[in-house]
């Protein structure tokens, strides 16, 4: 990750490939959105470089939905490789 930002429901993470020069990494983000599809969980890339999720929660979200969401997030964290 190369930059977690943003207010109240609305969040931002850059992926980078390295730190250091920030290189985006715009085609793990697609693979990153198609895990989580996957999942049944809908994400959309943007930003100049197409390498930042944004996530916007409804107000109405149930604490049980976020968790959901999430562990799904996580989950696809984890089996992301940058190497």
């Amino acid at each position: 990750m190369g930059d977690v930002r943003g207010m109240g429901a609305t969040r931002a993470i850059d992926l980078v490939q390295d730190k250091k020069t920030r290189k985006p990494a715009a085609e793990k983000i697609t693979w990153f959105i198609n895990m989580c599809f996957a999942k049944e969980l809908i994400l959309l890339s943007c930003g100049l470089h197409r390498n930042v999720i944004r996530f916007v929660m409804p107000l109405v979200i149930t604490e049980q939905q976020l968790m959901e969401g999430l562990n799904i997030i996580e989950e696809s964290f984890k089996e992301i490789s940058f190497k």
